[in-house]
């Protein structure tokens, strides 16, 4: 092999949604492809299914290998977390630096973050992604100035993390935004293809992405949240998928004969399964845990038998939203002893929002729940750590945290009676259990190398439905309380093959997200790196 190399990456795009709406006929130009091209399922790594894909996508090894888990850092010494940002891809770098003599096309790709000198082409990062993580810069440097002048700037780059999904002029100015988004794209991305023809052209379309966070509960009947909005809103995320598949259908128009086309995703789409346990529920569960009778958390609605529907705030802003309605009398434990009293009145004052804003001035990542209790971590055998995606715990072990106060050989015993307790959770609602599986990640079998574990030591894997309460059976019941975003991610993503040199198949087949990397150089015709954890997908025949 050696062909040239189309790779659009339809970041977040959920396999499922595309096969139900292309039998529709809603679809047109994903369903051709699909009828024509050969699919495959791609799997993630277990842990960490939020944070790591595109980092495993992009260097083709494992975060076992990578030590990359999650952009957020977590610092033992001062009980600290900070927003560490993308992967430094040392030494591991991105397939497409990998590939000597071949000219490379990259454009916006999520968390890949930096250019790389030694690729041989054109790179466009920061325009418009998901989860960049850098801003707008390009090699050659002026590039990204003179295609914002041109096509403009992604109308929805600043707008599209905050959460409130009841906020429902708020959606309707996301979805506008999208649709632009989606249109400048196309058009940018066809004058790339035009102006700078390459071996490899790497391509991504983030709408996808960041409607499914916000619009899931739109076009899902079984959602808590679906019909909830006031006024009604119309299937946003039905709408961003068609105007992806128009683009798409227009960028395509121009692929050569002799062109490899490879559509993927490294997560697909799905209910909003983790923020309210890993944020809320998991952090104020562990709190109760080490001091019974104790609580931050606060339910309205606590000993009620019927809870009463999903919550539709007042705030418009969530961090907000659940700081008056369930953390209001919190004084934070860096507050004088003086002033704490102070604290509480302001706190709740209707409308004040005073206590709440001067948290969110302490950091980046003070709008997480879990933050919220960073004061008590000292004191507590096991505390929840903010997290994007699955519920992330560290021991507070003796000689390692600053202040440690479990003995390592009490860390067996303690880690036995806290999965006990999490696998007894259930939703109030529905009665079915919270958590599929508690994961220990520095046990002897978790083929994580040393020295690249994970800063949690438990990782806990949430059953993926929408749960808007947890029921525990000592510490009771938590919530309801509203969700952040309604839709979230199932770790499960795709490739689609088209052309020369990918071979027909009947059916569908099985393959990891880390075999991405190595299908690429393959069909490019470059060597494999032996550190790669994945293999050629495309290998073999039918």
């Amino acid at each position: 092999m050696g062909s040239r190399v189309l790779a659009i990456a339809l970041d977040a795009a959920d396999w499922e949604r595309i096969q139900a709406w292309a039998a529709r006929g809603l679809l047109p130009n994903l369903k051709a492809l699909a009828e024509r091209g050969s699919y495959c399922a791609l799997e993630n790594y277990p842990l960490y299914r939020n944070e790591s894909p595109w980092v495993s996508m992009l260097t083709g090894c494992l975060p076992g290998r990578t030590g990359y888990w999650t952009p957020l850092n977590y610092r033992p010494r001062g009980y600290r977390v900070g927003a560490g940002g993308a992967y430094s891809f040392a030494p591991f770098r991105p397939f497409f630096a990998q590939a000597p003599g071949q000219r490379v096309t990259v454009f916006d790709l999520p968390h890949c973050g930096r250019l790389f000198p030694e690729v041989a082409g054109v790179q466009v990062l920061g325009w418009g992604a998901h989860s960049p993580m850098s801003g707008g810069r390009s090699c050659p440097a002026g590039l990204f100035g003179r295609l914002q002048r041109r096509f403009g700037s992604h109308p929805a780059r600043r707008t599209q993390n905050r959460g409130s999904w009841w906020d429902g002029e708020r959606l309707s100015r996301l979805h506008a935004a999208l649709r632009e988004g989606i249109r400048r794209r196309g058009a940018l991305l066809k004058a790339l293809r035009a102006e700078h023809p390459a071996d490899l052209s790497l391509l991504a379309f983030s709408e996808l992405h960041i409607a499914g966070h916000h619009f899931w509960h739109l076009s899902d009947p079984a959602h808590p949240a679906f019909g909830r909005n006031d006024p009604a809103l119309p299937d946003y995320l039905l709408d961003v998928y068609q105007a992806t598949d128009r683009e798409l259908g227009r960028l395509l128009e121009g692929l050569a004969g002799d062109e490899n086309l490879l559509l993927f995703s490294p997560e697909g789409g799905a209910v909003n399964w983790c923020d309210l346990n890993s944020m809320v529920f998991l952090p104020e569960l562990l709190f109760r845990w080490e001091f019974p009778g104790g609580s931050l958390f606060h339910s309205p609605g606590h000993g009620k038998a019927d809870p009463g529907p999903p919550s539709r705030p007042r705030c418009k802003d969530w961090p907000q939203a659940l700081w008056h309605d369930h953390y209001a009398d919190l004084p934070p434990g860096w507050l004088p002893k003086p002033l704490q009293r102070p604290f509480r009145m302001l706190a709740g004052l209707p409308g004040c929002q005073f206590p709440f804003f001067l948290l969110r001035r302490l950091g980046a990542l003070q709008w997480q729940p879990a933050t919220w209790y960073r004061p008590w971590w000292p004191r507590m055998r096991a505390f929840a750590l903010p997290s994007y995606g699955d519920g992330c715990i560290r021991i507070n072990l003796r000689g390692r945290e600053a202040h440690g106060i479990v003995a390592p050989s009490a860390v067996e015993p303690l880690c036995r009676e806290l999965t006990e307790r999490l696998l007894a959770l259930r939703d109030p609602r529905s009665g079915r259990p919270l958590v599929r599986e508690v994961v220990r990640t520095n046990a002897p079998h978790s083929g994580i190398a040393a020295g690249r574990e994970p800063d949690a030591d438990m990782v806990v894997l949430w059953e993926r439905q929408a749960n808007d309460m947890a029921e525990d059976r000592e510490a009771g019941r938590l919530g309801p309380a509203p969700f952040w975003k309604s839709g979230s991610h199932r770790p499960n993503g795709f490739v689609l093959g088209l052309g020369p040199d990918i071979p027909r198949w009947n059916a569908g087949r099985q393959g990891r997200v880390v075999d991405l990397a190595p299908t690429v150089l393959d069909l490019l015709g470059a060597p494999l790196p032996a550190h790669l954890d994945g293999r050629p997908l495309f290998r073999g025949g039918a």
